[in-house]
């Protein structure tokens, strides 16, 4: 779980919709807005249509989750507000799959 500070308000999660840069991977969709402030801040969005039961969508997020805070290339995230919605694809890959995928696109950012 991600600090109640870094997580994405309602507001600032329609303004990253409307105007953040947006890009696909075969896993998942990213929005990226610069932060007003200081600090980063995450969202993951995991929608019901894919998984059913709140505990596999907790599970997908929490793999995001961990996976950020544990990337040592943190500093292309500062001062950012991403936002990560993943796709149907999700549901049949590994949970390795999904951590390089994600390290693969912050690497390269």
């Amino acid at each position: 779980m991600i600090k109640k500070i870094e997580r994405v308000s309602k507001k600032l999660f329609q303004e990253v919709f409307e105007k953040g840069r947006s890009f696909n991977t075969p896993l998942f969709s990213i929005k990226i807005d610069n932060s007003k402030d200081e600090i980063s801040h995450f969202s993951v969005v995991v929608p019901k249509s894919i998984f059913k039961k709140a505990h596999d969508r907790n599970k997908i997020r929490r793999i995001f989750y961990a996976t950020i805070k544990n990337n040592t290339n943190f500093e292309f995230l500062k001062n950012k507000v991403i936002i990560f919605i993943c796709k149907k694809e999700i549901k049949n890959s590994t949970k390795e799959e999904t951590i390089s995928i994600l390290n693969n696109f912050i690497d390269k950012k």
